[in-house]
C-alpha cells in the first residue's frame, strides 16, 4: 500500500470515528421522555462515558460514548428551561440518578437538592434562577467496577432519570422531570399554558362553579333545618295526642270545668 493509500485510510478512520462521536452526542441528547406538565422543562440530557485507556483508532481523545462499562468516568449534562414566573415561595428541588446495569450500580448524583443552589448550575441567557430562562448543569462521576464474578466485560447504555419537585423528599415530581414514572401535576403550569381569553374564561367558570357549590350547600342546610323543625313539631303534636288519649274521664271532666270557669270570668 503506497503512502497516499495509507493516508487515505487513516483519514477515513478518523472521519468515521468523529462521525460516530457526533452520532453518539445526538443520540445522548434525543432519547428521553419528559413529564407532560412542567414548570421546569427538561430540554436536553446527555450521558457520555470515558473508559481509562480506551481511545478511538486514529484519534487522541477518549471515546466519549453513550456506551458505558464499569469503572468509566461519566460526564452528565442536563439543560432545563423555566418558561414562566413561579410563585416566590416555590423552590425547585432536583433529584438526578444515572442507572447502571448488572453488577454496575446506579448512581444518585443529586437527591432532592435545591436546584438554584447547585454550584455546577449556570444560566445560558443571563437569568437568575429560578426566574424564567435556560439553565445547564454539568458534572462528572465514576461508575463502580464490574466484579470478577460478573458475566464478562460488557457495555451498556445508561439512562438518566430526572425529577423536579416543589418540596424536598417528595414522592412525585410536580414541577417536571424526564425518564420518570413519578410525574406530578402542577396547577400553576396548567393555568399558565392557557391563552388569554381561555384563561379568563376558565377563571370565570371556576368562580361561578364555586359560588354555585356554596349556594347549593347553603340551600341544602336550610331545607334540612326546615325538615328537622317539621319533624320536631309533628313529634310534639303526637306526644300531646298520646297524652290526651291517656287522660281519665274524671280528669277530663275537671279540665272541662276549669275551662268553663275561665270562660265565665272572661265573659263577666
Amino acid at each position: 500500500m503506497n503512502t497516499f493509500s495509507k493516508a487515505a485510510v487513516t483519514a477515513a478512520v478518523v472521519f468515521g470515528s468523529r462521525t460516530a462521536q457526533a452520532e453518539d452526542y445526538n443520540n445522548a441528547y434525543q432519547q428521553f421522555t419528559v413529564c407532560d406538565t412542567s414548570d421546569v422543562v427538561v430540554e436536553q440530557l446527555s450521558i457520555l462515558c470515558d473508559s481509562p485507556g480506551q481511545y478511538y483508532y486514529g484519534g487522541s481523545s477518549y471515546r466519549d460514548s453513550v456506551q458505558c462499562k464499569g469503572g468509566d468516568k461519566v460526564k452528565y449534562t442536563l439543560q432545563v428551561a423555566i418558561p414562566y414566573e413561579m410563585p416566590e415561595t416555590t423552590v425547585p428541588y432536583l433529584t438526578l440518578e444515572v442507572q447502571g446495569y448488572g453488577a454496575v450500580e446506579s448512581v444518585r448524583v443529586y437527591d432532592s437538592e435545591a436546584l438554584c443552589e447547585i454550584d455546577d448550575l449556570w444560566s445560558l441567557d443571563g437569568a437568575a434562577c429560578p426566574n424564567p430562562g435556560q439553565y445547564q448543569l454539568e458534572g462528572y462521576f465514576y461508575f463502580g467496577e464490574q466484579w470478577n464474578g460478573d458475566d464478562g466485560d460488557y457495555t451498556f447504555k445508561p439512562k438518566m432519570e430526572v425529577g423536579i419537585a416543589s418540596r424536598p423528599n417528595a414522592n412525585t415530581y410536580d414541577l417536571g422531570g424526564a425518564n420518570t414514572k413519578s410525574c406530578g401535576f402542577s396547577i400553576s403550569t396548567w393555568s399558565k399554558r392557557l391563552s388569554g381569553p381561555m384563561h379568563a374564561f376558565v377563571i370565570t367558570m371556576s368562580i361561578f362553579a364555586g359560588v354555585a357549590i356554596c349556594a347549593a350547600v347553603a340551600l341544602y342546610c336550610f331545607c334540612k333545618r326546615r325538615q328537622n323543625r317539621a319533624i320536631s313539631s309533628k313529634d310534639k303534636e303526637a306526644a300531646l295526642m298520646d297524652a290526651s288519649d291517656n287522660i281519665s274521664p274524671e280528669e277530663d271532666a275537671k279540665r272541662m270545668a276549669m275551662m268553663r270557669q275561665q270562660q265565665d270570668l272572661i265573659d263577666a
